[in-house]
């Protein structure tokens, strides 16, 4: 049995990396026996859930199980990428240890798919598996589909990190509808002037109720949690033309000193550095 599981591990996993254009829609549905991994790249889309909708980011992570409904609808005439996990999960309980549950973000407990808020660097390294394999399924050999399947199992433990991070600092690793509502007004509002009081009255909610409650879901606080978004918000700017000067200002920094302050702590290099780079490689 897990011999075939691991020279054949294609028959149960299906990895899809898709760019396309809209319009283009996935109503409710579910996938009955296996588990789901979404990894939203780019475009003008919205995660849909339970009748909830979240606005869709670079990074964001679905975590799906069998029997979740769930959608994705993508605004017509724009580009679309994502990548898309199938997996079946009786290989990864067998695989599995009491220490280490690898399915332990899909429980049945959590009554809907849950949204993790990888950090940047788990952010790499969760890339740099997709391209590894991308890259082995081109030529999956016996050794090479071993390779593969280590890499998929590396990806689980990583998203078992952070959803077990999460848990440990207080977060349950699921968003309330209420949630979802304030951080979708968050990503939109990135180049605006957002704080505690501001949410509050927004949103007609107790700004201390309002910080426990993302900390207990999310697993960090609503001020980082701001500087990841807007981050994220300056690379995505930089990496479409725009100039470090205007990415400082379109995702919400208005300080120039204190933006390079911060990306480079957040990233390790300047955002000049980020842009040579990607833009290079």
């Amino acid at each position: 049995m897990l011999k075939h599981y691991y020279y054949h591990p294609t028959d149960y996993i299906q990895y899809d990396h898709l760019k396309t254009f809209g319009p283009m829609s996935f109503g409710n549905h579910e996938h009955i026996g296996k588990y789901e991994i979404y990894f939203f790249v780019s475009g003008n889309a919205e995660f849909i859930t339970h009748g909830n909708k979240h606005k869709l980011k670079f990074g964001d992570i679905f975590l799906v199980k069998d029997t979740d409904f769930h959608g994705v609808y993508v605004t017509p005439g724009e580009p679309y990428e994502r990548i898309l996990i199938h997996f079946r999960p009786e290989p990864f309980r067998l695989l599995s240890s009491p220490k280490l549950d690898l399915l332990e973000p899909f429980a049945l407990e959590n009554p809907e798919p849950v949204m993790l808020v990888p950090s940047d660097d788990v952010l790499k390294k969760i890339i740099k598996i997709f391209n590894d394999i991308e890259e082995l399924e081109k030529n999956l050999t016996e050794s090479f589909a071993v390779l593969y399947l280590l890499r998929f199992i590396e990806l689980l433990v990583l998203l078992h990190k952070i959803y077990s991070d999460s848990v440990e600092s207080g977060g349950n690793g699921k968003l309330t509808p209420r949630l979802i509502e304030i951080i979708d007004f968050i990503e939109n509002n990135l180049e605006n002037k957002i704080t505690l009081d501001i949410l509050e009255k927004r949103f007609y909610i107790n700004g201390s109720y309002l910080s426990r409650m993302f900390k207990k879901s999310i697993g960090i606080n609503l001020s980082n949690y701001i500087i990841h978004k807007r981050i994220s918000r300056a690379q995505e700017l930089l990496l479409v033309g725009m100039n470090v000067y205007e990415a400082c200002y379109l995702s919400g920094f208005n300080n120039y000193n204190h933006f390079i302050k911060v990306f480079k702590k957040h990233t390790g290099i300047s955002p000049l550095q980020f842009k040579k780079k990607q833009l290079s490689g």
